[in-house]
This record gives C-alpha cells, structure tokens and sequence, in this order.
C-alpha cells in the first residue's frame, strides 16, 4: 500500500467531487460559472490542483453525469443514448490528460504507482439511465468505471430514483450481480429507500453511500433513514458526509459548516467507521456552498478548528478501496 498509517502528512479522500460537470460545457452552466485551468488557485470555485496540494487531497471519485441540462428553460433531463454519454466520456479524459498531477485508477498496477505528486482520480457514473444491454455495463468496466450510481433521481431499466417506490427491476440485479462480480463499487446515494435496501441485500460488501447526511439531523430525502442506517451498521462500508445546501439545513437557512458537524456527531456515534468525506463540490452553485466550506481550503480550515481527525476519515476511504483495488485488472 503506497500510503502507511504512521505517514505524518495527513491526506483528504473525497468520494464525490463532480469535476467532470465543471469541464462539460453544457453541465458547467449549472453552476453559473465560467471555466478557469485547474493549475491556478481560484478560491471562488470549489476545487482546483493548488487547492488540492495545500490540503492534501489525494484521491477522490469522479462521476460522468447521465443528464443534459436545457439552459433556455433551465431544466435538467435525462441522458439516455450510450453513445452520448461516452462522448462526453471521452471529451472528460481529454480534458484530464491536461494536467499530469491527475491520473485515471484503473487498476492495482495504476494505484501502486501513483507518484507523490499526483492524485488518484476514480472514475464513476452517476446514473445508468442510458444502458440498455449488460454488455454496455461491460464496457465501462473495461473502459475504467469503478464506483456506479444506477440512478441519479430518475427512475430508468434498472433502478428506482429518489422520487420513486420502485425497486431494482430484474435487469437490475444481474447488472448488481455483474458489478459485485467484478469488483465494482455500488453507489446507492440517489437509490429510493427500496432500491437501496435491495442493493445491499445484493452487495453487502461492495455499497457506498457517496455523498448523504442523516435524516435524523435534517429531514431531506437523499438523507439517509434509519431504517437504512439500522441494516448497515454492521455493514463494511462508508457513508459520504456532503455539502450539498439542501441535505444540511431547512428550508431558508444558510447552510454552514456546524450543519455539516452535526452530521458528523451522529454518524460517529452510530459507526465511526462509516464515516467520509462526499463533498458532491461542483455539484451545486458556488454561491450556495456551506460558509465555512466554500471550498477545499475552507473545508481543511475547519476540520482543524473542529479538531475532526482527517487521518480516521481518510483510512476508513483508503482501506475500503484498496480491498477492492486489490483484485482490479
């Protein structure tokens, strides 16, 4: 393992950092911002390379997004042609291959020598709306995918999304069974409550909830419930904590980073071991960032403050992926 718990230096794994939507054109006018090189410090946007040196951040997961979004009506929408989205696929890794400091995990081999300036970067897919054959889901584990959403909110041939009752369908399972098969991490972060509770019947050791606080802290529907949080506890795997504004306050309020924190109290009270960093940055306007959060350097400025051991929450990340990049070819 090329990162030892004696290390001094103490490292962020994040398992939601939604880059690709920050270096996709269309995606990129959600967020209401104009683009900038990642290899200069702009401190209003939420991540950049300079950030990331100064911080520690080692690794983190990377989702190709599945939906479009209409700027004239601003709507967002479902993808659903597979040939689509491995062009946005491909126009992601050319963006990528831009700055050196980034490389592509694929493999153990890639994880083994990864050099100590660069940072891992995990690809995932948030949604598998545009799949239609289990050979597709095939592909992208050959072409690299490691970490797959089945849904993000819509309901598709698969899975149910969050603003649905409806559970993993028979396609859906043997897709769960190819991805347990090969190694592959589930993400269940916008699976309905029946979906999710399938999914780890399914794949009791290969699940992840990427970026989700608790629903006994703020009632909001990606928050988890305790029914869930019940029938992981014993469960080996790691629960996101994010910043996305409307999983940490109710309605009206601003959201900081004591929001966050309180989260954080409860999740380390019902398993430490679950806990994790989901930023889900670049998944929601900058201006609607947590204060005290608004970007990596913030976030590491107040972990500190709030005395939160970055070294606990990022062995608990590390070590649940390299007992699954262990057997990555």
């Amino acid at each position: 393992m090329p990162i030892k718990k004696q290390t001094t230096k103490t490292f962020l794994f994040d398992l939601h950092l939604d880059l690709e939507v920050y270096l996709n054109k269309n995606l990129r006018k959600i967020l209401g911002m104009n683009f900038y090189k990642l290899d200069r410090l702009y401190v209003e946007r939420h991540f950049d390379l300079v950030q990331a040196r100064k911080v520690g951040l080692k690794y983190f997961v990377t989702q190709v997004q599945a939906v479009k979004y209409n700027s004239k009506e601003k709507i967002i929408f479902s993808l659903n042609d597979f040939d689509e989205f491995i062009a946005n696929y491909e126009n992601f890794l050319k963006q990528i291959k831009k700055y050196p400091q980034l490389k592509i995990i694929k493999s153990l081999t890639d994880f083994n020598s990864l050099s100590e300036d660069q940072i891992g970067v995990f690809l995932g897919v948030e949604g598998l709306n545009f799949i239609n054959k289990i050979d597709e889901v095939e592909l992208l584990i050959d072409l690299g995918f490691r970490v797959f959403g089945l849904t993000w909110n819509f309901d598709n041939k698969i899975a149910g999304g969050l603003n649905s009752h409806k559970p993993l369908t028979k396609f859906g399972k043997k897709v769960v069974e190819l991805l347990v098969a090969r190694g592959c991490i589930i993400d269940c972060a916008h699976l309905n409550h029946i979906s999710a509770l399938e999914v780890i019947d399914l794949a009791p050791s290969n699940f992840i909830f990427s970026h989700n606080n608790l629903n006994s802290v703020v009632a909001f529907k990606q928050n988890l419930s305790s029914e869930i949080l019940s029938k992981i506890k014993t469960k080996e795997t790691l629960i996101g904590l994010t910043f996305l504004p409307s999983s940490l306050t109710t309605s009206g309020q601003q959201p900081t980073f004591k929001h966050w924190f309180q989260h954080y109290k409860e999740l380390k009270k019902i398993n430490p071991q679950f806990l994790a960093i989901g930023t889900d940055y670049f998944g929601f306007a900058f201006k609607d960032t947590a204060l005290g959060a608004k970007n990596y350097i913030e976030f590491n400025n107040s972990l500190m403050k709030f005395k939160i051991s970055k070294a606990k929450i990022f062995f608990n990340t590390f070590n649940y992926f390299y007992n699954k990049i262990k057997i990555w070819q």
